[in-house]
């Protein structure tokens, strides 16, 4: 688009880009956090679209092994319709590429979709966004207790099972103060969950504490005794999950939880080896 520059974001881009993000009606000040977290400690990369110094666009990307991500898509309205959230879309295509990428996903809304299909991708599925107004007070499951770093093994293992990737980066990154993890009677780590401020005094607190978190599990059971178990009563709560997790979203309903929204799930690529139905919560509409 004439007038427009694409270029990777710099560290000052960050504070402008809450405004940016919240005029596009996508997550404001969250949404340039989440970014930030990506570029910096993802090693993944950030784009803005600047007119002259303004940032009326931008777009992130990040590659966990084989399979990448691309979140964070957005243009101010007075700049739509004129190709901007198309190029935004495909430079962090070719990022991913150029990383080895051979797999990429993407959350879409309604509007943006058109903009993905012309782009080669191809709808995969639904998330859910559930959400309650007061979470109900219940008692910690048997078999869930705070996550320990000799878990973190296990955890990687579980979560690449369940996810088709590896997003072990992240996980290090967040595992620590606030994480779970379900065992069987054997002492069998089953299933974990990562809250999205696990460190209180970290610099990328991208998330409020009323998302609770990304929530993978290798059965049912683990999963719905992860799910109850970081309910804090009468706390307001959204969690995200693939529509194909009919166990977790039954368990969510179970605790007063109801579909708001839902989101289409689009690939480039072939489709990896995932189980969506293990995965009973993501850290975002981002990253999975």
């Amino acid at each position: 688009m004439g007038g427009v520059t694409i270029r990777p974001a710099v560290a000052g881009d960050y504070q402008r880009l809450g405004g940016m993000f919240a005029r596009a009606e996508l997550g404001g000040p969250t949404m340039a956090g989440q970014l930030a977290f990506v570029q910096q400690r993802l090693n993944g990369a950030a784009f803005v679209a600047d007119a002259g110094g303004e940032l009326v666009g931008a777009s992130g990307a990040v590659a966990f092994g084989a399979i990448g991500w691309i979140g964070g898509v957005a243009v101010l309205p007075e700049w739509r319709r004129g190709g901007l959230g198309r190029d935004l879309t495909a430079v962090a295509v070719r990022w991913l590429e150029n990383a080895g990428t051979g797999t990429v996903s993407l959350h879409a809304t309604a509007m943006g979709r058109p903009v993905y299909e012309r782009l080669g991708f191809a709808v995969a599925g639904r998330w859910l966004r559930l959400t309650t107004v007061a979470m109900a007070a219940v008692r910690t499951p048997d078999g869930v207790r705070a996550g320990r770093p000799a878990d973190l093994d296990a955890v990687l293992v579980l979560d690449r099972a369940a996810t088709g990737s590896d997003r072990s980066r992240l996980l290090r990154a967040v595992w620590g103060r606030g994480c779970l993890v379900a065992e069987d009677p054997s002492g069998l780590v089953r299933g974990f969950h990562v809250p999205k401020t696990p460190r209180p005094a970290g610099r990328h607190r991208w998330t409020p504490a009323s998302e609770p978190g990304a929530t993978v599990a290798a059965d049912a059971r683990a999963g719905v005794a992860l799910l109850a178990a970081w309910q804090r009563p009468g706390a307001a709560a959204s969690v995200v999950l693939p529509e194909a997790n009919m166990a977790g979203r039954g368990a969510l309903q179970a605790l007063g939880y109801r579909v708001t929204t839902a989101t289409v799930l689009m690939r480039r690529g072939p489709a990896p080896a995932c189980l969506p139905e293990r995965i009973f919560g993501g850290f975002n509409l981002f990253w999975g």
